[in-house]
């Protein structure tokens, strides 16, 4: 893998990803950034350390991290369909919930590593040639990449580093 792959994908995708087989469907799960973040924390609060918060807490948090479904980007779609999605995943066994909460816990190690990078991309030749392709696209990741939705999402902190620099 080369040394600003996942780097390049926080900024000009949005987000990492993550390929996994449900049975015979393919679900590709995506990191989730800050807004999102915050917004399942306050409308999903964990009030206790009771097991049915948590639960509820996690459904919501893995139905945010679904980019697509057997080829079918759900992102521009996300918002009016929470609750079905929601519903279904409170369909799987708890097992299969533990384990693909930590698939997505993945994500958080990458990060983490991008971080110490993200700087330096910045100032690669690559990432100002990039910087011109953004500015063509009217200033649009989506134009950029064609990942439509992406505006539902917001800016992820590496979005926002690298449009300061």
């Amino acid at each position: 893998m080369e040394r600003y792959g996942d780097v390049k994908d926080l900024i000009f995708q949005g987000f990492l990803t993550e390929r996994v087989f449900v049975g015979e469907d393919e679900i590709i799960f995506k990191s989730i950034n800050d807004a999102e973040y915050n917004y399942l924390k306050k409308f999903y609060p964990r009030k206790s350390e009771s097991v049915v918060d948590a639960h509820i807490f996690n459904l919501h948090y893995l139905y945010y991290s679904i980019f697509s479904i057997n080829g079918i980007n759900l992102l521009p779609y996300r918002d009016s369909v929470t609750s079905r999605g929601v519903k279904i995943l409170a369909q799987l066994p708890y097992e299969a919930i533990s384990k693909l909460m930590k698939i997505l816990n993945r994500f958080e190690k990458r990060i983490k590593s991008s971080t110490e990078l993200v700087e330096a991309y910045t100032y690669e030749h690559e990432s100002r040639k990039n910087w011109r392709v953004f500015k063509l696209s009217n200033n649009s990741f989506t134009r950029m990449n064609l990942v439509t939705g992406m505006d539902k999402i917001g800016y992820n902190s590496f979005q926002e580093h690298w449009l300061l620099f």
